[in-house]
């Protein structure tokens, strides 16, 4: 299997998720958001493409190009039957490409927290680690798979699984994050220490929970029938 990730040039871990793709026998290419114009095709080679998350706000004018891009890029898979499986901001984005809404989260979601699932075969509860400060409304005729009090969690369209928050975190992901968000946390009030602590203690347990929605994605949402092409 070969697969197309694409994600920001100094956020490009792909922690369980790749370590549980290549133990399939997947072979990652990385491609990154920014690079996108200057030419390789993700999707030319590709069984299956990742996005990952991203600092950047879909919904800030500053970031139109690169997201309509990546957009364009989400587009053209579905229009090949590719399966997809979209994270986070990567979630956000193909929201909006489909006619959702994103938009600030009136709160933030941080830290390892449970979801309700309407499909817990498909998408666990959880705890699932979050870290966002935007959300997405379901798309026009998109049925959420999922949700928190905050935010809705995951949707299926085709053959692409968007979830809103991150499977492929590892401590080591986590450390990075919180410390580079360490100033907006704290006035957020979080504590670092005890997330980081937790992250440790429910680590084993969140690789396993990642594998399942792997297996699950790939054996459920991947070989669904391909979507009519929209005009």
């Amino acid at each position: 299997m070969r697969v197309s990730v694409v994600a920001d040039e100094g956020d490009s871990k792909t922690g369980f998720v790749g370590e549980h793709l290549r133990a399939r026998g997947a072979e990652l290419t990385m491609f990154f958001r920014d690079e996108l114009a200057a030419g390789g095709d993700p999707l030319a080679a590709a069984d299956l493409l990742v996005l990952l998350g991203s600092e950047r706000a879909v919904h800030d004018p500053a970031h139109r190009a690169v997201v309509a891009r990546e957009q364009g890029l989400v587009a053209s898979a579905e229009r090949r039957g590719l399966p997809l499986l979209a994270v986070c901001y990567g979630a956000q984005l193909v929201a909006g490409m489909l006619g959702g809404r994103v938009t600030p989260a009136p709160v933030a979601e941080i830290g390892w927290q449970r979801i309700e699932s309407d499909e817990p075969s498909l998408v666990a509860p959880g705890p699932w680690f979050e870290l966002h400060y935007d959300r997405f409304s379901a798309p026009p005729g998109v049925p959420l798979v999922a949700r928190s009090e905050a935010a809705p969690q995951a949707f299926v369209h085709g053959r692409t699984l968007a979830v809103q928050f991150h499977p492929e975190v590892d401590a080591e992901i986590v450390s990075e994050w919180v410390h580079l968000d360490r100033a907006k946390l704290a006035a957020l009030g979080v504590d670092v220490e005890a997330l980081l602590a937790e992250t440790a203690a429910v680590e084993a347990a969140a690789s396993a929970r990642c594998a399942e929605l792997l297996e699950r994605f790939l054996d459920k949402v991947a070989t669904r029938p391909v979507l009519p092409t929209r005009d």
